[in-house]
């Protein structure tokens, strides 16, 4: 592989998952890479819109935007899902959202706000666990206590005095999505 490149994509991806934007120090020691060869590719990538730099911070910039709905727009299929979910949250009145599972997190892929004050805390490109959404317990439901085990080696971040604490609650949520065929989400990501 082609180290120089790679270093670059694992500067953007590092930066995906930064809500707060990370400094150049703070990049050169999480990726290993000294800060005199880090400093000219971060110029590169701000001067070409990849990234921006506020208060010594820097994030992801409109670039990567532009390039995910060049993607987005040359897909047939995913034009033709974007259609249904409009139709869906017009129908509704209530946020759209599609995502994959990713791990044990889902990743949003495509959202479509409800037209009322109160707005769902979630963007497109990020990732929040699976078990604290109603999305991720959606694409959790088919899972065995075995797979969920698998996928949940490690205890489950509380993000929220009501989010779930472990394997058997998600399991007996996810019995119940498969009852009442439906995925609710109170209060598990954001209070």
């Amino acid at each position: 592989m082609h180290q120089p490149t790679l270093r670059v994509l694992r500067i953007l991806e590092l930066l995906a998952h930064s809500k707060e934007g990370l400094t150049l120090s703070l990049i050169a020691k999480k990726l290993c890479i000294p800060v005199g060869t880090l400093s000219p590719i971060l110029k590169t990538l701000q001067d070409k819109n990849y990234i921006s730099c506020k208060n010594r911070n820097y994030y992801l910039d409109t670039k990567i935007l532009e390039l995910s709905l060049s993607v987005k727009n040359k897909n047939s299929a995913l034009e033709l899902l974007r259609k249904y979910m409009k139709e869906i949250r017009d129908l509704s009145g209530q946020t759209c959202q599609m995502g994959i599972l990713k791990g044990g997190d889902v990743l949003y892929l495509e959202k479509f706000d409800a037209h009322n004050e109160v707005q769902l805390k979630s963007f497109v490109g990020t990732t929040y666990p699976a078990y604290a959404t109603s999305l991720g317990k959606a694409l959790l439901e088919k899972k065995s206590k075995k797979e969920l085990q698998s996928i949940y080696p490690k205890a489950f971040e509380k993000i929220t005095p009501h989010t779930l604490d472990n394997i058997e609650q998600l399991y007996k949520e996810l019995q119940k999505i498969k009852k009442d065929k439906i995925a609710l989400e109170s209060g598990e990501m954001n209070p």
